[in-house]
């Protein structure tokens, strides 16, 4: 019975990361705003939230758009993995020899390490004095990275590294336990660089995600590695709120750094009432699970005023977008134009066309799980390391709209294309 289940969980491990990244960061959130303890939880984030002042909360097409992905996406899902299983066989064909593995893995190590001086990363990381001085901190280095080196940091290189862990996993050889090992250590410091607590945690959870689903004694790694995330994200939370918590900067006008505050020196006050602990135990709840409510009301009673899916096919010109309009509706901060505040593909498809868009999103959402539950039934090094990085691509789907988990810096078309790339000679023998 636990083998069966286990086997199911690895095959369908994007869908599964997906309901239940979804669940825990949305649904959970948006449930407890309806108790009576709701508001508080709320309120670290936004002085004034209340479920009450959204009149589409506790709506049928409220709760409609909230469970959609649990009756939508399994089936399409099952129907996909059954449709694509005869190309199995090809599958097993892809296959990554040791040389070009570390020939691409210093290329990018390089490449990232060059970007990241380039763009003064250790001097941006040391600079500011609180908070907020992180975030514009953090808006400057990735302006100064460019697209190229954050692909080659969070979609290549963990890439990667999970390929390199998992050879460590199957074969025990030191060369590849020394590689992986050296992932680990060289990927903390690289990501730490940006300024942000996620592309570091999500890093420890594929490594955790590799281990559980590959690794013959797997619970102590498992858990050494969770530790080691849990850590890191309280530790680099400190560090980017450097010990104090402004929540009142993202609360009213009147306490929004501006440029000559930042010339100046002078702090904007801090949340007389939330401490460090509270926030970030409260951070986690409300990150995904506000914006939603957000998402339903201006998008239920405005309509698509950010344009339509068919515009963004056509590449029309469209008025706003949807996570940049919400978060000007949630914050008044100077951050408003450049701050985001993203949702699920299918709550991204629901601002643009309604519950048909939330549909069309989702539906194409789940064809590429689909995609990853047929590549997860081969396990070869290559397959595998799908399969953890399809996991990741779960993720994405429920925080992102539908194009982000594939074409943003951390998308799987890039690893998906280096991927091939270093199988393509051994494309050529099979042909021969």
């Amino acid at each position: 019975m636990y083998q069966k289940v286990f086997v199911l969980l690895r095959t369908y491990a994007a869908l599964a990361t997906f309901l239940a990244s979804y669940f825990a960061l949305t649904v959970v959130g948006n449930l407890l705003y309806f108790t009576p303890f709701g508001g508080g939880i709320g309120r670290v984030q936004i002085a004034d939230f209340s479920i009450s002042n959204f009149q589409t909360a506790g709506s049928f097409g409220y709760w409609a758009l909230l469970f959609l992905p649990f009756v939508v996406a399994p089936p399409i899902v099952f129907a996909v993995k059954r449709i694509l299983a005869p190309m199995a066989p090809y599958i097993r064909t892809i296959k990554i020899s040791t040389p070009a593995y570390l020939v691409a893995l210093a290329t990018c190590y390089a490449y990232a390490s060059v970007s990241l001086w380039r763009a003064n990363a250790s001097g941006l990381f040391l600079r500011g004095n609180d908070a907020v001085d992180s975030v514009y901190d953090r808006f400057e280095l990735l302006s100064s990275l460019g697209f190229w080196p954050l692909v080659t940091i969070k979609s290549l290189l963990v890439a990667l590294s999970c390929y390199g862990l998992i050879v460590a996993i199957e074969t025990r050889k030191p060369l590849w336990l020394l590689v992986a090992g050296t992932n680990v250590v060289a990927m903390t410091v690289i990501l730490t660089m940006l300024i942000m607590k996620w592309p570091l945690v999500l890093f420890y959870f594929a490594q955790i995600f590799a281990i559980v689903l590959f690794a013959k004694r797997p619970l102590f790694p498992a858990i050494g590695f969770s530790a080691l995330a849990l850590t890191s994200y309280l530790l680099i939370s400190m560090v980017l709120l450097r010990a104090e918590i402004v929540t009142k900067v993202f609360e009213q006008p009147s306490t929004a750094r501006t440029t000559e505050d930042r010339q100046s020196g002078q702090k904007p006050p801090a949340a007389p009432t939330s401490g460090v602990l509270t926030s970030l135990m409260a951070a986690p709840l409300n990150r995904m699970a506000q914006p939603f409510l957000y998402y339903v009301e201006t998008f239920t009673r405005e309509g698509q005023i950010c344009g339509t899916l068919l515009d963004r096919l056509e590449r029309k010109s469209t008025p706003c977008h949807p996570s940049t309009l919400v978060y000007s509706r949630m914050f008044s901060d100077r951050f408003a134009g450049i701050g985001t505040a993203p949702q699920s593909a299918h709550v991204t498809g629901y601002a643009l066309n309604g519950m048909i868009g939330a549909v069309v999103e989702l539906a194409l959402t789940s064809i590429v799980l689909g995609l990853f539950a047929a590549i997860a039934t081969v396990h070869t090094p290559a397959a595998n390391t799908v399969t953890v990085l399809g996991a990741l691509t779960g993720y994405f789907f429920s925080q992102l709209p539908f194009e982000g988990p594939i074409v943003y810096d951390h998308g799987a078309l890039w690893w998906a294309a280096l991927l091939l790339l270093l199988a393509a000679p051994n494309f050529r023998k099979k042909a021969t």
